[in-house]
């Protein structure tokens, strides 16, 4: 998520915060190079607005409704890469965003609460050859139920619960081979019970016990 779009965003009203008149508005860069467009209707931005980068290319544009968001906003990196999609005006007030790399390929894949700007829903991320990096849920912008994570070729990483926004329960953790390495229980974001370490090959190296984060026993092959 990039929190600088929301800045955008949060400086606009400041802007508007203060007398404009209604009409077309501009504003440029100090070196004369526009900065942003739109209109201005009962002292509410509204319409088509756009915004630029020194540079002079689009850095975003999208449609305001009495000084509201609404609808599809598109988001460009300074080269004219697409960067990022967000839609604005489900019922529910839940959103899904979209962003990608600068050589296009998909980078998140969200949902969010447009009141609270919290992500709340499901998460995808994505390396930039295309290969999903890491999925699971959000709640009020904090992990939360089954995640997984993958390696920059596609195979799984290392997968299990959040609860809270800390580790708790059952994780895995696998070589870049596919092989386990380790497996073993969290609680509240502490080693707790019996963890296994295997080899590449796939076998059986140490055990390990915890309590409270402590190791209580232990056994190694």
């Amino acid at each position: 998520m990039k929190n600088y779009k929301i800045l955008i965003v949060l400086f606009l009203s400041l802007l508007f915060s203060q007398d404009v008149e209604d009409g077309p508005f501009k504003s440029y860069y100090p070196n004369g190079q526009l900065e942003m467009e739109g209109v201005v209707k009962n002292g509410y931005q509204h319409d088509l607005w756009k915004t630029y980068y020194e540079n002079g290319q689009l850095d975003s544009e999208g449609f305001y409704y009495w000084g509201r968001q609404i609808n599809l906003w598109t988001f460009y990196y300074p080269n004219g890469q697409l960067e990022g999609e967000e839609y604005y005006g489900s019922r529910d007030g839940t959103e899904t965003w979209k962003y990608y790399h600068q050589n296009g390929q998909l980078s998140e894949v969200f949902k969010i609460t447009i009141n609270t700007q919290q992500l709340n829903g499901s998460y995808k991320s994505y390396f930039e050859n295309g290969q999903l990096e890491k999925e699971g849920i959000f709640k009020n912008d904090i992990e939360d139920g089954l995640w997984k994570y993958y390696y920059p070729n596609g195979q799984l990483e290392s997968e299990g619960t959040w609860k809270d926004g800390k580790n708790d329960g059952l994780w895995k953790y696998y070589y870049e081979n596919g092989k386990l390495d380790m497996v073993g229980t969290w609680k509240n974001d502490i080693e707790d019970g019996l963890w296994k370490y295997f080899s590449k090959n796939g076998e059986l190296e140490g055990e390990e016990t915890f309590e409270n984060g402590k190791v209580v026993g232990y056994k190694f092959y």
